[in-house]
């Protein structure tokens, strides 16, 4: 019952968001979020750093994300400091990764993926997990903790995900196509229920020229639909469902990660089939493999939740601590703009000075 109360809480303020931010983030006004002057112009102006609302959004995705990692984690007895070590160590994997694919695929420099840090992180996070739990074998003296670790982490780059699509929309970037190229049964649907971007700083605009035009929701689509996984797949795990969590989270995302590259507008590498939908199906192969080892194992796994311990986290200074400087930095690191610069100039309200 205090499971399915909090996460029906927790899906009632998701849904309020969703609703707020697919009404506004594609505007022009929520792309930047502030400029910070760096040096004059010849003409008395001053050039400025962009830090944007992508950022923003996704260190909000990444807090969000990592409070759910550290809260199923330690519902199951799992220690703070293990979850935070298995952490940075696929962090320190993914996040370059993000960038050095990306930059493979679609010959571009400063550009980050997402699919390119997940497939990273799935190729990388059973080897993770396994190495630091052997480090630590009183945890695994009577239950088996990998799987359960493994299925954390699945879920918690789910909801991550899902929030982390709306920094796309506010971005304008990973969009859909023009409603009358896409041949869906529902088309006359998306008629009424689209994006229309605006701004010309938004990569929408100066990558295809699609400002103005209405295109299909895919962000949108994408952020709902890994929201809802990640929040049915919670409710599973806490219930001891551990199997059925993992292939209800991980398999749909990856297919429908395969299938919106389909409705996808936005550059993703030559061919008919991108590189990243062969990571998708990739990925899909190496975790039923996963899955076979751990089922054929048939290891003991934890069979009590405990609420309690989970929302400890947010008493415990070293997961607050980590949440905080983690965001700080994924801020920075997706959010300080390599594709605009801003030009500002300063006044004084002459009414203000007395």
């Amino acid at each position: 019952m205090q499971t399915g109360l909090i996460l029906l809480a927790f899906s009632a303020v998701l849904i309020a968001g969703f609703v707020w931010a697919f009404r506004n983030l594609p505007k022009e006004n929520w792309q930047i979020l502030a400029c910070i002057p760096v040096s004059k112009t010849p003409e008395g102006d001053w050039h400025c750093i962009n830090l944007t609302y992508y950022g923003l959004i996704t260190s909000l995705a990444y807090s969000i994300s990592l409070i759910l990692f550290f809260f199923l984690n330690a519902s199951k007895g799992v220690p703070v400091y293990l979850s935070i070590i298995i952490l940075f160590s696929i962090l320190i994997i993914s996040l370059p990764a993000s960038k050095i694919i990306a930059r493979l695929v679609e010959k571009k420099p400063n550009g980050f993926s997402v699919g390119a840090a997940s497939f990273a992180g799935v190729l990388a996070s059973p080897f993770v997990v396994r190495v630091w739990l052997d480090l630590f074998t009183d945890l695994n003296r009577v239950y088996d903790f990998s799987f359960v670790i493994l299925n954390t982490l699945v879920i918690s780059y789910c909801i991550g995900e899902g929030i982390g699509r709306l920094a796309c929309i506010s971005f304008g970037c990973c969009y859909g196509k023009k409603i009358d190229e896409i041949n869906l049964p529902a088309k006359a649907v998306f008629k009424k229920l689209n994006f229309v971007f605006y701004g010309r700083t938004k990569k929408i605009s100066y990558e295809s020229g699609l400002e103005g035009e209405r295109v299909f929701p895919v962000q949108a689509i994408t952020a709902i639909f890994y929201s809802f996984l990640a929040i049915m797949g919670s409710y599973l795990f806490l219930k001891n469902y551990y199997f059925i969590s993992f292939i209800l989270v991980f398999f749909p995302s990856q297919i429908w990660r395969f299938l919106s590259e389909f409705l996808r507008a936005d550059y993703r590498g030559d061919g008919k089939i991108s590189k990243y939908q062969v990571m998708s199906v990739i990925s899909i192969f190496y975790m039923t493999l996963v899955l076979a080892v751990y089922s054929f194992m048939n290891a003991p796994l934890p069979s009590e939740t405990h609420l309690f311990w989970g929302v400890g986290i947010f008493l415990d200074a070293y997961a607050v601590v980590t949440i905080l400087a983690t965001s700080f930095y994924i801020f920075l690191f997706t959010g300080i703009s390599r594709v605009t610069y801003g030009r500002a100039r300063f006044h004084i309200i002459g009414d203000n000075q007395k």
